[in-house]
């Protein structure tokens, strides 16, 4: 008997715990976004400061995102350098980027 209302007891304490984390949850905010591009467009300086334009998708206007020192790049799932990103230029890229600071985070190779 103690053993069923100890479990009764574990299993109410479970539900009101999950109940409080149904009221909690806020709504998500969206942080970061990102394109695909097939022919990217890149401007990078020697200083790795530069520029990626492209769309999130067909209809969608251009954006003009900001690349930076602390942009990271990925070809075939290997980080390399970010100056190799020159190379990238009218190649298929993903860019993953902050939309409030419209700085990139990531390319993609």
């Amino acid at each position: 008997m103690k053993k069923h209302v100890f479990n009764s007891f574990i299993f109410i304490l479970l539900l009101s715990g999950l109940g409080m984390n149904i009221v909690s949850a806020g709504s998500m905010v969206e942080f970061e976004s990102g394109f695909e591009e097939t022919s990217l467009y890149i401007r990078l300086a020697n200083d790795l400061t530069g520029i990626i334009k492209g769309r999130e998708c067909e209809d969608c206007e251009m954006k003009i995102v900001k690349i930076t020192p602390n942009t990271k790049l990925e070809i075939n799932g290997v980080m390399v350098g970010l100056i190799r990103a020159k190379s990238l230029s009218g190649k298929p890229a993903l860019v993953i980027y902050n939309l409030r600071t419209k700085e990139v985070r990531l390319i993609s190779h």
